[in-house]
């Protein structure tokens, strides 16, 4: 199972994510519980964590498990469906939560 979810879950923020965290905490809690839910389960399952999607044409992406990668502020949504396809059949992506963020320029 792929799902999307948040930046904010991560635990290392920036100073932008520590107010939007303040600015929408339902956003946070929702997220959290989702992936309590699916951690609790026995699918095979990936979470892409994502900052702001962009319309970008770019379908790069740079994904890290755990954590969003260093200045990955927004992701492309054709990178973050490349990310979720390349994640299907990687049995190393299962059961995990990737920061995925645009590439470096």
């Amino acid at each position: 199972m792929l799902v999307t979810s948040t930046s904010l879950l991560h635990e290392t923020q920036t100073l932008m994510g520590e107010v939007l965290r303040f600015v929408v905490p339902h956003v946070t809690r929702s997220a959290a519980k989702m992936e309590e839910i699916l951690a609790q389960s026995s699918l095979r399952w990936t979470t892409a964590r994502t900052g702001f999607l962009t319309d970008a044409e770019a379908d790069s992406y740079r994904a890290q498990c755990g954590a969003l990668p260093a200045v990955g502020t927004s992701v492309s949504r054709r990178g973050l469906a490349k990310f979720l396809l390349d994640a299907v059949d990687n049995p190393n992506a299962y059961c995990a939560a990737y920061g995925v963020s645009q590439a470096k320029p």
